[in-house]
């Protein structure tokens, strides 16, 4: 009895202990594990670049009221950690490298209401583009003037410094950019010509509403292109007829308000996934190409002097919104095609030399409503689309639709009553308002003139005007299209 439970004891003892044993040798493994984690990490935190604290610090100094203002921004503060108040330092953001935390991103857009304004004014500090490990910048939407930085990084993927007053021509470095995605530096005041040449394969390239002169000649990799834009420029030339032919992904080419001449290029026609395409406000002469894909939604070649007939292909366009052709020289009848056409919402087509009669599908009766002056509204005949048309200044024949009262279709200056929205024909009437009702402000020519259009009414005199207006239009399009 003694000896057994004498053995019992001993082997309580001995399980007790070997517990202990066990329980110490996992602590002690967890202590020193933990120590040596803290220990490693002790050793190799990241710290902030010195030589990015030492940029930032020199752009406050010499930008104490602008960026020097900006919250966080004081000589003294970690520009890779938190500022005052534990609020992160305005527009800067950093990345771990190699054994530093380096300023990687710059995003300092100004946006108006609803958000706080943040306008920042005067010159790009020149330092900014000192930051080697720069990944991306947005300095866009700000009151920023003077040239573009030079940017020491080769690493950015997105550069934007769109609508500020910047001047000068476009860096070499922006143009060496091998991982470049987005280059946006569309409004402002940019000079020089279209970049010979780019590295990288960008998705978007904007450089509209500048004073970009010279032809255009895309020398990069465009298999990534999805938006391309150059619009309200003063470039020139002739485009290739192969002109991105090589970007399967476009599906935005904006090109208006430029001075290009010759044909438009025919590889337009062949972009499959192409939803805008604006030539307006050009000098591109010759057919319209064959539009024929279902992906375009936005067709505007207006303000040209491109002929022939509205091609056929267009048929196949079955989710087409907008599509303008006026103030062109294109011959032949509307055709009933555009009928079948059910997303159809805009159809400009005035001052060509289209005849004949309109087809059924502009005999419908009238929609009321929508903006009003020199528009037309119509229901197509299918009623599943309202349609704002225009045809005024070509040279129709035949019966005037029902929808258009006793105005005729050849018309020009614009009349308006309550219950249609109609043009006056300028061909079949003198040009003076008949009664004080109508607008004084319908003659686009001087009172002498008037005569000589009722002596050869049927003369295209009348588009001399009519063009002088749609040049001057020019500037205010390309402003209200590259929103």
């Amino acid at each position: 009895m003694h000896c057994h439970h004498h053995h019992h004891h001993h082997i309580m003892a001995w399980s007790d202990w070997r517990l202990a044993l066990v329980f110490t040798l996992v602590v002690a493994l967890f202590v020193g594990l933990s120590s040596t984690v803290g220990a490693s990490d002790a050793a190799t935190d990241p710290v902030t670049y010195q030589g990015d604290i030492d940029i930032i610090n020199t752009i406050i100094r010499n930008n104490p009221t602008t960026w020097g203002s900006l919250r966080g921004w004081a000589v003294g503060n970690d520009p890779c950690s938190d500022g005052q108040n534990g609020l992160p330092i305005s527009g800067l953001y950093c990345e771990v490298i190699g054994r530093y935390r380096r300023i990687t991103s710059v995003q300092m857009r100004g946006y108006g209401l609803p958000f706080p304004k943040r306008i920042l004014s005067g010159p790009i500090p020149p330092e900014i583009g000192q930051l080697a490990q720069l990944r991306s910048i947005d300095l866009a939407n700000n009151n920023l003037t003077g040239p573009l930085p030079s940017l020491v990084s080769r690493s950015l993927y997105s550069i934007d410094m769109s609508m500020n007053n910047l001047t000068g021509t476009i860096p070499q470095s922006y143009l060496k950019q091998p991982n470049i995605q987005l280059l946006d530096l569309g409004r402002n005041q940019l000079t020089g010509s279209f970049p010979a040449n780019m590295e990288g394969s960008p998705w978007r390239v904007s450089l509209y509403l500048n004073k970009l002169t010279g032809p255009l000649q895309v020398n990069f990799n465009t298999s990534k292109l999805a938006r391309f834009g150059v619009h309200g420029n003063r470039l020139n030339g002739t485009l290739p007829s192969d002109f991105l032919a090589d970007a399967p992904n476009l599906f935005e080419l904006l090109l208006q308000t430029n001075n290009f001449s010759g044909l438009a290029p025919a590889s337009i026609g062949r972009m499959r996934q192409l939803s805008t395409v604006d030539l307006s406000h050009n000098q591109f002469s010759g057919p319209v190409p064959n539009f024929r894909f279902k992906s375009l939604r936005y067709i505007n070649l207006s303000g040209n002097m491109f002929n022939g007939s509205i091609p056929v292909s267009i048929s196949n366009c079955e989710s087409l919104i907008v599509l303008s052709l006026s103030c062109n020289q294109l011959s032949g009848l509307i055709p009933s095609f555009l009928g079948d056409l059910t997303s159809l919402q805009i159809l400009r087509l005035e001052v060509n030399q289209l005849s004949g009669d309109l087809p059924e599908f502009l005999q419908a009766p009238p929609f009321i409503g929508g903006n009003g002056v020199s528009r037309q509204h119509l229901r197509l005949s299918s009623g599943a689309a309202q349609l704002n048309f225009n045809a005024s200044c070509n040279e129709f024949y035949g019966m005037a639709p029902a929808w258009c009262g006793t105005q005729g279709l050849n018309t020009c200056t614009s009349c308006y009553d309550e219950q249609r929205v109609c043009l006056k024909d300028l061909f079949s009437k003198p040009l003076v308002p008949e009664s004080p009702s109508a607008s004084p402000s319908a003659s686009p020519l001087p009172e002498e003139d008037s005569s000589a259009m009722r002596a050869s009414s049927l003369t295209r005199t009348i588009t001399t005007p009519i063009l002088f207006l749609c040049n001057m239009m020019r500037r205010l399009y390309a402003d209200v299209m590259s929103i």
